[in-house]
């Protein structure tokens, strides 16, 4: 903890005596769970996450961000579990296009790029937690070309959160998403990782979708692998919510994770994962959450019951 607020006060200290010209905003929330796990599993209060959002301009075409993290649960995703998320800048010098250059969300998935704070579950999908949408370090181009259409690209290291390249390859990571009528939006993103002296090549495709009608919200995602040595991999989720009033949710997800789509039987090892998810968000105030969520695995005798009170500031 002594390290994150250190971080923190000389990222201030730095931004505000070099650049005169330099905005600097803050904003964040924090995270704290009560666990309660069938089977004589974990019953515990934990911290899950405060996290810090440092932001601005330094010149009219150029932006930072910095998030900082700290917290008892691992991070998900491949990487190392420092404090820092994000440190990019973007260079806005191209008509109707971003250049970021740092550490950022891969282009590939939809509930990464979202604020932990604004999941409409507790716990991200496998296909988070799984490692196939992460953070890295590279330079990415975006924009839209139409209001209806958002691409992204990426050249990445392929190391993962807080992790210098190992080797001489670069990998590539994209996303297209198009918007086919104001309530229901379509994407597919594709991760290329090439083949290395020591490593074979390794691909993720995936595919969302994403409506909202009313107070009515239907999502879903599939993200198909291939691992290193061959191994084909599935996951994938269908997510509906609804809002009751301004401050009340209901949210029902299920989750699969297929770690070998060629065996069968392996959902409730191990490497396999199919959950249910029934939950209720509750908004009591503008800057603060209550969610419930009772996590149903399959196969095992260790369902959970998760509350988490954020608040924002």
């Amino acid at each position: 903890m002594k390290k994150f607020f250190a971080i923190f006060f000389a990222t201030l200290f730095i931004a505000g005596f070099c650049f005169s010209q330099t905005t600097v905003n803050v904003n964040g929330f924090g995270q704290v769970q009560a666990l309660i796990e069938q089977g004589g599993g974990n019953q515990d209060f934990r911290v899950n996450r405060i996290r810090l959002n440092i932001f601005g301009d330094v010149a009219e075409k150029v932006s930072y961000r910095i998030q900082l993290e700290e917290g008892s649960l691992t991070y998900p995703g491949p990487g190392n579990r420092d404090n820092l998320v994000d440190f990019y800048a973007d260079l806005k010098y191209i008509k109707g296009a971003t250049i970021r250059v740092g550490q950022f969300v891969q282009p590939i998935g939809m509930e990464l790029p979202l604020s932990p704070y604004a999941l409409e579950t507790i716990n991200y999908s496998s296909i988070v937690s799984k490692g196939y949408s992460t953070r890295d370090r590279g330079v990415m181009i975006f924009g839209s070309p139409t209001e209806n259409i958002d691409y992204q690209l990426a050249l990445i290291n392929g190391e993962g959160l807080n992790t210098n390249d190992t080797n001489e390859q670069k990998d590539w990571v994209g996303k297209v998403k198009v918007k086919i009528i104001p309530e229901l939006s379509l994407a597919l993103s594709h991760y290329y990782q090439p083949e290395t002296p020591t490593a074979k090549k390794m691909t993720s495709t995936g595919a969302e979708l994403d409506l909202k009608v009313n107070n009515l919200r239907f999502c879903g995602e599939y993200m198909m692998g291939k691992q290193t040595g061959g191994v084909k991999t599935a996951d994938y989720y269908l997510h509906l919510s609804y809002k009751v009033t301004p401050e009340w949710q209901l949210v029902l997800r299920y989750n699969v994770s297929d770690p070998n789509t060629k065996t069968s039987g392996d959902l409730g090892t191990a490497g396999g994962e199919e959950t249910t998810t029934i939950g209720v968000n509750y908004d009591f105030e503008k800057n603060a959450r209550l969610q419930i969520n009772y996590v149903i695995p399959r196969g095992k005798d260790n369902n959970k019951l998760i509350a988490q009170l954020g608040v924002k500031f």
